[in-house]
């Protein structure tokens, strides 16, 4: 059942992180079918096991899963010696979304203005002018500025504290039965 995987990571993400952001790594396809992955910072998980991150809509990020929108996730919580591995499609939400428009006031002044800044990825500019420090919540989202939902379809927790480790997994085709696993 889905409550049950989500219990579960919400509960170790927030003994993990405490205050601090959830960092997971995404992982996308490029358009050479090579893959890319990098380190982001989950905005919030909803009741459905819905996974919203923001990222900017010039960003390869965003072009990869505009190309290839299956995506897997993985949230490493050393302190806990636990993984979550979580694969599913990822829609993008343009800026006037309600849940964008939610997660841009939501979001620290100083990650609102980096929404201003040139292309992610381009030729550095020399005008330091053009890196914004901050942006108030009650700024306009740039056009540029989108939410990613990730609609799970596999979760797979491995839990390196028993002996043996524990290995499980929840699919969406299976109804979200837990499924106990060799590690």
């Amino acid at each position: 059942m889905i409550d049950e995987w989500l219990n579960l990571l919400r509960n170790a993400t927030r003994d993990e992180f405490a205050d601090r952001p959830v960092l997971m790594t995404l992982a996308t396809v490029s358009r050479n079918q090579r893959p890319r992955a990098r380190m982001i910072v989950c905005r919030a998980i909803d009741d459905d096991g819905t996974i919203w991150i923001i990222a900017d809509a010039r960003s390869r990020k965003n072009r990869q899963i505009r190309d290839e929108p299956r995506v897997e996730i993985l949230f490493w919580l050393p302190s806990l010696r636990r993984q979550f591995r979580i694969r599913g499609k990822a829609a993008i939400e343009r800026s006037n979304h309600p849940r964008s428009m939610h997660l841009w006031k939501s979001i620290p002044d100083a990650t609102r203005a980096m929404f201003t800044w040139p292309t992610p990825g381009d030729q550095r500019a020399m005008n330091n002018e053009a890196f914004a420090r901050s942006l108030p919540a009650d700024a306009i989202a740039p056009e540029y500025f989108e939410a990613i939902a990730i609609h799970p379809t596999f979760v797979e927790e491995l839990d390196l504290n028993p002996h043996p480790h524990r290995r499980r997994r929840w699919r969406h085709k299976c109804k979200w039965i837990t499924e106990e696993l060799n590690p």
